[in-house]
């Protein structure tokens, strides 16, 4: 009797010490993304950008802007570029180097690069056919405005 009640007075602590480590750990990962709420996208992305510059040569003084095809049945009836795309698959689009990537992140497959040209018809206007990589939550969106209006100072 007496074993069998330190042994399960030994696994309660041993699962009090477990919990109190994770919580710790927890509320501090908590505590970093509060200090830096966009540090997942930028994990994320940066995530992404290794995976792909593996497959292909990218630039490298600009960080993309990444989307993720929502619809693309829609956008193959409309855009050359979404013909072999799926829901899911991402595009980078580098402004700077006038590029756009779609990426199949799931079979690791670069689909399509075409340059990005404001007069082409034919190249992607991505902002109305594919969700956004990342949600802002609300409330978020004033750091962001205050870097625009730093910006245009």
């Amino acid at each position: 009797m007496k074993l069998g009640k330190i042994l399960i007075f030994v696994t309660l602590i041993f699962l009090v010490i477990v919990f109190l480590i994770t919580t710790i750990i927890t509320q501090r990962e908590l505590i970093n993304l509060k200090k830096n709420p966009n540090q997942i996208a930028q994990q994320e992305t940066q995530k992404l950008i290794n995976q792909v510059s593996k497959l292909i040569l990218l630039p490298t003084d600009e960080i993309p802007i990444i989307n993720i095809v929502g619809d693309a049945e829609e956008l193959k009836k409309t855009q050359p570029f979404f013909l072999n795309a799926k829901n899911g698959d991402k595009v980078l689009i580098y402004a700077n180097a006038k590029k756009a990537i779609l990426y199949d992140s799931v079979n690791n497959k670069i689909i399509e690069v075409a340059p990005l040209s404001i007069d082409n018809p034919n190249i992607p206007v991505l902002e109305d056919v594919s969700k956004p990589a990342l949600e802002i939550e609300e409330g978020t969106n004033s750091d962001i405005n205050s870097d625009i209006d730093q910006i245009t100072e």
